[in-house]
C-alpha cells in the first residue's frame, strides 16, 4: 500500500512538469534504486513508439545518459529494449554493479543455459538480454534487476504462482530480507521525488 501512495505522489508531481523534466523525473523515479546503489538495473516501460514517454525519450535521448546528462554523473547507462508488441523499454543500469552480479559463479552457471557465456563482459550480457527480450520478457532478467537467484528460479519453477510475498518481485524465500529491500527501494524513490520533482 505504501508503494501505491508513493506512486500516486510521483504521478501527481510529475503531471506539473514540462516535457523534458517529465521524462527526466520518470527516469529518476524508476532508476533511483539503481543510482543509490541498491540494485544493478531497472526497466522503465516507455510504451508504444507513439506514446508520450517514448516520443520524449526519442526527443531528449541525448540529454539522458551514456556520457552526458544528469544520469551519466550518477553512473547510469541505458539500452533500449523492444518487446514483441513493439513497446519500448529503457533498461538503465550501473555497469559496475551489473559486473559484480555477473562475477558470481552461481549466476554464471545458471545463465549459461540461457546463452550467456562466462567469457562475456557486461555489454555482451546486455546484448543477449536485449535480443531475448524481443521474443518475450525473459525470466532471467530478474537476475540483472538484482532479484535473488533462488527467487528467480522459484518463479520459473512455480510459473509465477505460490509466492510468499509480492512486491518489487515475487518472493519465494527470505521474506524479511525482501521486505527490507523493498523499503530501501521505496526510500530511494522518496529521495528522488524530493530531488527531481
Amino acid at each position: 500500500m505504501k508503494g501505491n501512495c508513493l506512486t500516486m505522489d510521483f504521478l501527481n508531481a510529475r503531471a506539473q512538469l514540462d516535457d523534458r523534466n517529465y521524462l527526466l523525473a520518470t527516469i529518476a523515479y524508476h532508476a533511483a534504486p539503481v543510482y543509490s546503489g541498491r540494485k544493478p538495473s531497472a526497466l522503465i516501460n516507455l510504451g508504444r513508439p507513439e506514446s508520450r514517454l517514448a516520443e520524449l525519450w526519442t526527443k531528449y535521448r541525448e540529454d539522458i545518459g551514456n556520457g552526458k546528462g544528469p544520469f551519466s554523473a550518477k553512473g547510469l547507462s541505458f539500452a533500449v529494449f523492444y518487446d514483441r508488441k513493439g513497446d519500448m523499454q529503457a533498461f538503465c543500469y550501473d555497469r559496475e554493479h551489473i559486473g559484480m552480479v555477473w562475477s558470481d559463479s552461481n549466476i554464471h552457471a545458471y545463465l549459461d543455459g540461457y546463452g550467456y557465456r562466462s567469457s562475456f563482459g557486461v555489454e555482451d550480457c546486455i546484448l543477449v538480454l536485449q535480443r531475448r527480450f524481443f521474443c518475450g520478457c525473459p525470466h532471467e532478467i530478474g537476475i540483472f534487476l538484482g532479484y535473488p537467484l533462488p527467487d528467480v528460479k522459484a518463479f520459473i519453477l512455480n510459473s509465477g504462482k505460490n509466492y510468499l510475498l509480492n512486491g518489487y518481485w515475487k518472493v519465494y524465500s527470505n521474506v524479511p530480507n525482501a521486505i527490507r529491500t523493498f523499503e530501501a527501494f521505496d526510500q530511494a524513490k522518496r529521495n528522488a521525488l524530493r530531488e527531481w520533482v
